[in-house]
């Protein structure tokens, strides 16, 4: 009777789960052995030493075979093999198998269930784990292709843990791994652990998951369906007979032990009826008192597992914000502008690195002082920062320039009022624009010499007209004067002039030296007015296969007439040597910016060489125009040399920035060494730069490519 009961209370719990069914038994095919996987899951299912099967499941299914007239054939394997056998239909049954709808579509299970089961995490003796956020960052040993394994790991992932799972192929294996502190938890299912948990050192943690349904399972097929059918119908009469096979296994194995009958007096069976009634009662009470703890603890299971919940998101939500945080910290420090958080007082609230760079002061130094005092350069925006407080609005400051006109520097400074979250204050941004002004000057300079460009080419139209009357005159008068033609000797003998007289009286004056003079003194001018009109005109900015040598002399036949009384140089008094390769390949190229090129190199070079000979009156200036091959042959290179005091090396890496100059006030903007390098870098792919020269004075190096060969 107390064992009926006690089987009662276990079906109560859901650890035997009783269902009456009825049914007759057949077998699909007799002769034929039925294979079955068992593996290591004691005390479900396991292999003795001596290589027999055991188990609950075991003597279950021996008692259905015996009665169905079957020949079991046990296969031994780990539960990977087994699952893998059962997929490939080389066993017919797998014996203690968790049903999932997952895997329902893959294999066939039996409708009545035999046992209940769960996974149980347990843990090193002494370790301090009683949670799943415990598991976090933990090595947690479990089997492989076991499904209570996969219920922790989607677990794991959903509270955004990172865990590393080992997976073993036995259940003793994870125990040992646990016991010998190789991992730093396992799981196995309860009704094992419950059976072995005493013979390794661990410690059974509270944390649990997953329930699940214990079946049997045969390959997808009609044939080992009607195996199940037998089972199920076999199985539910079990179950409804608390006397049967099924529950002499269940209290074999999970250690209820049978009692047998005996006979006694009656006066003992009095005696044991009356304690058995009081047991009863005490075993009833007992199980309502242990059904209302149980209610309990699944209630404190519950709420604790929604407060880790909780938790978790919580902790979710802070790390969102601290990586929020330190987006916009990120930002702010990256950005160029100096920006500086005050309250309504002047104290510095924030300071990015942009201000450090602008005060030269860390934000450490000057956390929580006023701005005036810790950057007296700033006090400059008191007045504006206290407009802002009172007016509400954002001001701005643009184009402040700092600094003398030669080393100017520009800002643009805006304050805007800071009322949000209950901090009041203003928010003062500093921005560097001096490059933006430079390039701004650059665009109205580059406007005004196109407009001087347009003034020269029409003052040059309008030369060429009185100069083409005045070479034609003086050709006019050459010929008038030649007293060696015989019309003109003619014409003045009819005159009565005689024309050698005339021509001893020219000679003695030197007249017709003069009109030689006026007419190539005319034809030089008109050259000169050619090549500044050619220059001058606006480039189609098409590039042509050109001759170096052709445009380094075009380019100094236009520089040779050039004086600048001002900066003290005359061309024509330097001494210019031409070492020009004749028979160089051409070069691809835009004609007119290349003259640019050359001329600005030979003005800079008689500027410098003009400032050396203010300071040594025996001083010869002397410029260098060399064109050769380069060593690679694939460039065509000009070299420009000149004797003057040369270029400091320390400055040399700066000569093609836009705006550096050298040059005194009013002497140089710092466009023009930048506007060689933008056309030989930039728009033709070549190269340029400077050396020393051996005498002291710089090198400057062109080099251009070379024009592609033209096809036939």
């Amino acid at each position: 009777m107390f064992k009926g009961v006690l089987l009662s209370v276990l079906c109560a719990i859901g650890l035997l789960n009783p269902m009456l069914l009825t049914g007759s038994l057949f077998a699909p095919n007799p002769d034929a052995p039925i294979k079955v996987g068992v593996y290591q899951n004691e005390p479900l299912v396991f292999v003795r030493e001596d290589g027999t099967a055991a188990g609950i499941y075991v003597d279950i299914l021996n008692y259905i075979a015996t009665k169905a007239h079957w020949r079991i054939e046990y296969v031994p394997g780990t539960w990977s093999q087994c699952l893998e056998r059962l997929s490939n239909d080389e066993i017919d049954l797998l014996v203690a198998i968790e049903y999932s709808e997952e895997r329902a579509q893959v294999y066939d299970f039996s409708d009545e269930v035999v046992l209940t089961n769960w996974g149980q995490i347990y843990a090193p003796s002494g370790a301090n784990i009683q949670s799943v956020l415990d598991l976090n960052g933990k090595s947690i040993a479990v089997l492989r292709g076991d499904i209570y394994a996969q219920g922790l790991k989607e677990i794991v992932s959903r509270f955004g843990m990172t865990s590393r799972f080992v997976e073993m192929d036995e259940y003793a294996a994870v125990f040992e791994a646990i016991s010998n502190r190789e991992v730093d938890a396992g799981q196995v299912p309860h009704l094992y652990g419950t059976q072995h948990e005493m013979s390794y050192d661990v410690d059974k943690t509270t944390i649990i998951c997953c329930p699940m349904e214990l079946r049997f399972a045969a390959p997808k097929g009609q044939q080992d369906r009607e195996l199940l059918l037998i089972i199920d119908k076999e199985l539910a009469l079990l179950k409804a007979d608390q006397g049967s096979a099924y529950y002499r296994a269940v209290n074999r194995w999970l250690g209820f032990a049978g009692v047998e009958r005996v006979e006694l007096p009656d006066w003992v069976g009095w005696i044991l009826a009356l304690a058995g009634a009081i047991g009863l009662m005490l075993l009833g009470t007992s199980v309502v008192l242990k059904s209302q703890v149980q209610a309990r603890t699944a209630e404190l299971s519950r709420k604790n597992a929604e407060l880790q919940i909780e938790i978790v998101e919580r902790a979710h939500a802070q790390a969102e914000i601290v990586r929020l945080q330190h987006l916009l910290q990120n930002i702010t420090d990256s950005m160029p502008s100096a920006l500086i958080t005050l309250d309504p007082a002047g104290h510095i609230l924030t300071w990015n690195p942009a201000a450090e760079a602008l005060t030269g002061q860390t934000e450490a130094q000057v956390q929580g002082q006023m701005l005036w005092q810790a950057s007296p350069e700033l006090a400059r925006y008191r007045e504006l920062f206290e407009r802002v407080l009172c007016e509400g609005q954002i001001l701005h400051q643009h184009k402040e320039q700092l600094g003398t006109d030669l080393n100017a520097v520009y800002r643009d400074v805006s304050i805007f009022p800071l009322q949000a979250n209950d901090i009041n204050g203003a928010v003062l941004r500093i921005d560097d624009v001096t490059r933006r002004v430079q390039l701004e000057e650059m665009m109205l300079q580059s406007a005004k010499m196109a407009s001087v460009g347009g003034l020269a080419a029409g003052v040059a139209h309008e030369i060429n007209n009185p100069l083409g009357a005045m070479m034609q005159s003086a050709q006019m008068l050459q010929l008038a004067f030649d007293t060696q033609r015989p019309r003109v000797r003619e014409r003045l003998q009819s005159a009565g002039v005689d024309p050698d007289a005339l021509e001893h009286y020219l000679s003695l004056r030197g007249v017709m030296d003069y009109l030689e003079g006026i007419r190539s003194s005319g034809e030089r001018a008109a050259k000169i007015v050619s090549d500044l009109l050619s220059f001058s005109r606006k480039s189609s900015s098409k590039a042509a296969p050109h001759g170096l040598n052709q445009l380094v002399e075009q380019t100094l036949d236009l520089a040779a007439t050039d004086y600048d009384l001002k900066k003290k140089y005359d061309f024509r008094d330097m001494i210019v040597v031409r070492d020009l390769t004749p028979g160089l390949p051409q070069v691809f190229c835009d004609g007119q910016q290349i003259q640019q090129v050359i001329l600005n190199l030979v003005r800079n070079a008689a500027q410098a060489m003009s400032e050396r000979r203010e300071h040594e009156h025996d001083y010869k200036p002397r410029l260098i125009m060399l064109t050769a091959l380069a060593p690679d042959e694939q460039y065509v290179r000009l070299e420009v040399v000149d004797n003057g005091p040369g270029i400091p090396e320390a400055i040399r890496s700066r000569l093609f920035e836009p705006f550096f100059t050298t040059k005194g006030v009013g002497r140089g903007t710092g466009l023009g060494l930048w506007l060689c390098w933008s056309i030989v870098a930039e728009r033709h792919k070549g190269r340029i730069w400077v050396e020393a020269a051996a005498d002291g004075g710089s090198r400057f190096i062109v080099e251009l490519p070379i024009a592609p060969l033209a096809e036939d």
